[in-house]
């Protein structure tokens, strides 16, 4: 067995006795059941909502159907966006509410919530702990026998990505199966709408959010991994992290945050309950590379702590 295939072996085993991968799944299908109640609950609150407004209208005289049947345009100045036919436009937005809910589009639902709120701090949590762990278990010495600490810092990326993938996996076979089970619920509404729904057309094809998902799982994790060989501890630098990504604004134009919004802009479709925080302006190809960059910032920084390394606890 060649050294890297063998330090792969052994890496999985260790994720495997750890426990860690199967924490981390069932984190990720929590969040894809919170995903699916809280579109479900936006479904029943924008039709609701439409049903409303459909009988003021005809309260005051007006034509739904000619309403319904009119173009609508939005128009957006910074945080506020005009809407000249209201009524088609909450239409509109209780297809998309329902659209959300359906098959694949869930998919794609539980993808742009996950990515956004749960990968980017369960997968630095992550990596930083990958990063330790071994010190933390007095395994370096042994792991050090056995092969280069270089080799075994690029194992650590591919269980990275592989971890990614079986998690964009579960996102997905847990996504279809509400699916399933909520449609029920779903075609009650459209059955109480007592006017024909518009399906959406998604931005971008599923396999592009998939691999959206994955590629932030394992950029995150990166940075995780080399955030915990600069630091050497799991606490205070997770605690700064979750803050940063959930309370302070975005920095910044090259803020990863930013980034990665404005990357998702045209991959995730965001019909469900997530909103998108309106990015700072940059070009979506920019925005990629900028990602990219730290990608090989966060490869670099363990390249020189791996070859750097002398001590062992």
């Amino acid at each position: 067995m060649r050294p890297t295939t063998r330090e792969l072996v052994a890496e999985l085993r260790y994720q495997h006795y750890s426990r860690r991968p199967y924490v981390l799944l069932l984190v990720l299908a929590a969040a894809v059941a919170v995903a699916f109640a809280g579109s479900l609950s936006h479904a029943h609150a924008a039709h609701a909502f439409f049903v409303q407004q459909v009988r003021s209208y005809e309260q005051n005289g007006v034509d739904v159907e000619a309403a319904l049947a009119a173009p609508v345009q939005v128009t957006t100045d910074g945080a506020q966006e005009t809407v000249d036919n209201p009524l088609k436009y909450d239409f509109l937005q209780v297809g998309e509410s329902l659209a959300a809910l359906k098959g694949v589009a869930m998919v794609g639902t539980a993808l742009d919530l996950t990515t956004f709120v749960v990968v980017p701090l369960a997968f630095l949590m992550y990596g930083a702990w990958l990063a330790l762990y071994d010190d933390r278990a007095r395994t370096s010495r042994v792991r050090a026998v056995r092969g280069r600490w270089a080799t075994i810092a690029a194992v650590r990326a591919g269980t990275l990505v592989l971890l990614a993938a079986a998690a964009v996996l579960v996102v997905t076979v847990v996504a279809l199966g509400l699916s399933l089970a909520g449609a029920g619920a779903v075609q009650q509404l459209e059955a109480e709408m007592g006017y024909p729904t518009v399906v959406p057309e998604s931005v971008s094809p599923l396999w592009a959010k998939l691999l959206t998902t994955v590629g932030t799982a394992v950029l995150f994790g990166l940075v995780g991994h080399a955030t915990g060989l600069v630091t050497r501890s799991l606490s205070w630098p997770m605690v700064l992290a979750a803050l940063v990504l959930f309370l302070v604004p975005f920095l910044g134009t090259w803020d990863p945050r930013n980034l990665l919004a404005a990357v998702a802009r045209g991959v995730y479709d965001f019909w469900g309950q997530f909103e998108l925080r309106p990015p700072l302006p940059v070009e979506t190809w920019a925005a990629a590379l900028g990602l990219g960059g730290y990608a090989l910032l966060a490869a670099a920084v363990t390249a020189v702590c791996v070859a750097t390394r002398r001590r062992f606890p």
